[in-house]
């Protein structure tokens, strides 16, 4: 809303297509997340749900490694050939929005750990600090650094998440709750 708002409906397009690269990326964490969200539910054990979930982290890490490295190598080709010279920017937006689609797919699988605890109310919270820094950020940047601007604060955003999701994580399992 604030890229059309602010940029226009080619920006917007630009935009929604890098966009939509890293929806189709992060369907693979998405997936891994409803495979092992039941066994860790299942876990009675804090710690042994926190390390199974870190390791799904890892080989989430490696394969959405491989495979974002991959999308942003051959995004400029891929999206000229697919939508035409007129939306190369797109590829530039992507490399921005790639680290943290990265990014959020790590979280995306941690958080498992989290849900499978009960979802501790602090969650919410830092859902809620960290959407309004995002707002802010993205109110700044769009005017000034365009689509290249709402995709680093994107990314920008996903890291804190990821660094605050796997501290609440971390603190949980040495406290042994859940």
């Amino acid at each position: 809303l604030i890229v059309g708002h602010a940029l226009g409906p080619h920006e917007t397009g630009l935009y929604s297509i890098a966009v939509s690269l890293g929806d189709q990326l992060l369907l693979l964490p998405t997936s891994l997340a409803a495979v092992i969200f039941p066994r860790l539910s299942a876990e009675p054990d804090a710690a042994t749900r926190f390390r199974a979930a870190l390791r799904a982290t890892a080989v989430t890490a490696l394969l959405l490694g491989t495979l974002t490295a991959a999308c942003v190598a051959v995004s400029p080709w891929l999206i000229e050939t697919l939508f035409g010279a007129a939306f190369a920017n797109a590829a530039v937006a992507w490399r921005w929005l790639a680290p943290g689609v990265f990014l959020y797919g790590l979280e995306i699988v941690i958080a498992q750990y989290l849900s499978g605890s009960g979802f501790p109310p602090a969650v919410m919270g830092l859902w809620i600090v960290i959407a309004a820094g995002n707002l802010g950020a993205t109110l700044w940047a769009v005017p000034r650094y365009g689509i290249m601007g709402a995709a680093a604060v994107t990314s920008g955003t996903y890291a804190v998440l990821l660094v605050a999701i796997t501290a609440v994580a971390a603190h949980h399992a040495r406290r042994g709750q859940g």
